[in-house]
């Protein structure tokens, strides 16, 4: 069974953390869900890609098979 990885930004007007962290939780089990809130607004993708590309490696390494970055860029 698979996890989801969540990032959202702490003051994104549009997608909120307290309504998309708790319904994603309910729908997929607290146990299947990480959330990150990193300090931005909607734009996180943009203003926060080094951070971004942080809480994903570390979100894989702490997956059940793991994946190092160098499996990653083998495979591309």
């Amino acid at each position: 069974q698979g996890k989801v990885l969540i990032i959202l930004g702490r003051t994104d007007p549009i997608i909120v953390e307290t309504e998309i962290a708790p319904d994603a939780r309910e729908v997929l089990g607290r146990e299947n869900v990480e959330v990150v809130v990193l300090e931005a607004g909607h734009e996180v993708p943009i203003s926060k890609g080094g951070e971004i590309v942080d809480a994903v490696w570390k979100f894989w390494g702490e997956g059940e098979a793991g994946v190092s970055k160098g499996e990653v860029a083998a495979a591309t």
